[in-house]
């Protein structure tokens, strides 16, 4: 018992150093804002790997076309992973010189292995632009967008830019939930990448240049694995460029996406994403995700211990660390939610706080397990 005490010490007081050094981080990472008299001169290549987006893709082709960036500076190409929904049929009723509709494979068939990565890199082989800027086809884009990673691609050339996504409105705890935790992870990234303690991203708002991604060629190694397109694309150019990976922090860059709308269609998104941390190479980041989620659980191990066994120091330890934690993971969703205006939000966090302890215990130990895993109706796992 009292080894479980000292460990659960050791582990809190690690994760209450990283939590300082990510405040620290993210506050040092300044706020960028669109400058209207900066006239922008890259070429942009905004690429979508779509797979049966009916319902979603025409809002968000519209809202790229709707950009407040040079028409004659940005093309949009939409690669279609073999959809047998009605995705083609509404891409290719739209009329606009700056859309360019791409077929990855035979129409509505569901044979090819890696697909999104290949789809991704098909787009940015006949991409024209300078700087490649992805999405995917659930995501609705502000109208200055582009315009923001230009201007940030302009003022401090990175290699690569990692962009804020948050969900778009919805109702009910299930969609707070999931809304808090995307914007928390926002914050992490920054302050991991800023500290270069850990190297991730969300591949729905992400840009990079073209040169670059086709020199180091991200993922040619990695096909046969289904998911990470995004984990494996910020590993390879942290390898191969170092300090050239930025964050842009602003209001004009925040790409909003779908809430699962379910619990089952959002533990396989989970799954699918903390399933990429078994074949990344960046031990830090293993590390980083390894201590977060015993810093979730192992406090109310202890406390369980501690009530079963009539330990009163240990409850007190436990129970110290529980509202320590609580406080310093109210400061991160504060500032979280401050910058996407959404700290009416923080209502729901003791509700959410006491879900995550639960969601890391499911997921993290599901994660390691060889379960069957699909995304739109392709196994992944």
């Amino acid at each position: 018992m009292i080894w479980l005490a000292y460990f659960s010490v050791f582990i809190f007081v690690l994760y209450l150093v990283i939590i300082l050094i990510f405040i620290l981080h993210w506050n040092k990472t300044p706020l960028f804002k669109v400058n209207p008299d900066r006239i922008p001169s890259t070429q942009i290549s905004v690429i979508i790997p779509v797979r049966n987006e009916a319902d979603n893709i025409l809002a968000c082709v519209e809202s790229l076309l709707s950009q407040s960036y040079p028409p004659e500076l940005y093309e949009i190409i939409v690669v279609d992973d073999q959809s047998y929904d009605e995705t083609p049929d509404i891409l290719e009723k739209i009329e606009d010189p700056r859309l360019k509709y791409m077929r990855l494979g035979v129409e509505r068939k569901t044979t090819i292995t890696g697909s999104k990565k290949k789809a991704l890199s098909y787009g940015v082989n006949h991409a024209k632009g300078k700087l490649i800027i992805t999405t995917d086809g659930d995501c609705v884009l502000p109208s200055n967008w582009i315009l923001s990673f230009a201007q940030y691609y302009e003022l401090h050339k990175p290699k690569l830019i990692v962009g804020p996504v948050r969900l778009l409105l919805g109702k009910g705890f299930f969609h707070i939930f999931q809304n808090l935790d995307l914007m928390s992870s926002f914050l992490v990234h920054t302050a991991g990448i800023s500290s270069r303690l850990s190297f991730l991203c969300s591949g729905a708002n992400l840009s990079y240049e073209r040169d670059s991604f086709i020199q180091i060629n991200p993922y040619e190694n990695n096909l046969h694995i289904h998911s990470g397109d995004d984990v494996f694309l910020i590993q390879k150019f942290k390898t191969e460029f170092p300090n050239q990976i930025k964050v842009l922090k602003s209001h004009d860059a925040i790409c909003q996406t779908q809430s699962e709308p379910t619990l089952k269609s959002f533990i396989s998104q989970r799954l699918r994403w903390s399933t990429k941390m078994k074949h990344t190479s960046d031990l830090r980041s293993v590390l980083l995700a390894s201590l977060i989620w015993l810093q979730k659980i192992l406090p109310w191990v202890l406390l369980s211990f501690s009530i079963l066994l009539d330990n009163i120091t240990t409850l007190y330890i436990s129970l110290g660390i529980i509202l320590t934690q609580f406080i310093l993971d109210f400061v991160l969703l504060h500032k979280a939610t401050s910058f996407f205006q959404k700290t009416k939000l923080l209502w729901y966090f003791i509700p959410v706080e006491l879900m995550h302890s639960i969601y890391y215990l499911f997921v993290g130990i599901l994660s390691w397990f060889p379960i069957k895993i699909e995304w739109k109706d392709r196994r992944i796992s």
